[in-house]
């Protein structure tokens, strides 16, 4: 399972509106991935507008940069996971 579909099934599960980066992050601990394959998967979710930046939490300074917490758009989230 790449990271971009274990992110989009976590965001099916999850109770809240709002994940963070933190939480995201605690998906792939133990697990080979690079925080340049992560942020992409992050990034893609947020160009298909299924997460969406909390802005009075800021991003962070690594490059790429990513916010601190994300507001899920469950209405985008598509059953279908590849």
């Amino acid at each position: 399972m790449n990271s971009n579909s274990i992110i989009r099934t976590y965001l099916q599960k999850v109770k809240n509106s709002k994940v963070s980066l933190h939480e995201l992050e605690a998906l792939f601990q133990g697990q080979p991935c690079t925080y340049e394959q992560f942020a992409q998967s992050v990034l893609e979710l947020e160009a298909e507008e299924i997460i969406q930046m909390v802005q009075s939490k800021g991003r962070t300074g690594k490059r790429p940069s990513l916010a601190y917490q994300y507001s899920v758009q469950k209405n985008r989230l598509t059953i279908s996971i590849e």
